[in-house]
């Protein structure tokens, strides 16, 4: 009973998807290599907050962390944060201090 179906809908079905498709990819993160030593002390391309003077120690603490440097980066955090316990680098060096003593690869 009726008539052959011509599959015009499958053609539809199917413009619908590759559009979602390309979308999809359009709206996906590219990833970019970072650099090799973004948080170095001997680096002169360490970005430093003009707003925060503190900011350039809070990425060495970060670079000390990423190396391994446990121990350096305590120590870091520690100077940091009694230069200003309830300012703003403070309690990023606090929150640095958390996540050094949480590190799965810290020997202490």
């Amino acid at each position: 009973m009726g008539r052959k179906r011509s599959g015009k809908r499958q053609h539809l079905y199917l413009t619908v998807a590759c559009l979602i498709l390309v979308l999809a990819a359009g709206c996906a993160p590219v990833w970019t290599q970072a650099p090799e030593c973004p948080a170095c002390p001997a680096c002169p391309e360490v970005p430093v907050c003009p707003e925060c003077p503190q900011s350039g120690r809070l990425m060495r603490v970060e670079g000390m962390l990423s190396r391994g440097n446990f121990e350096g980066a305590m120590k870091e955090s520690q100077e940091l944060f009694a230069s200003s316990p309830k300012a703003a680098p403070g309690d990023e060096a606090l929150m640095d201090m958390g996540l050094i003593s949480a590190h799965y690869a810290n020997p202490k």
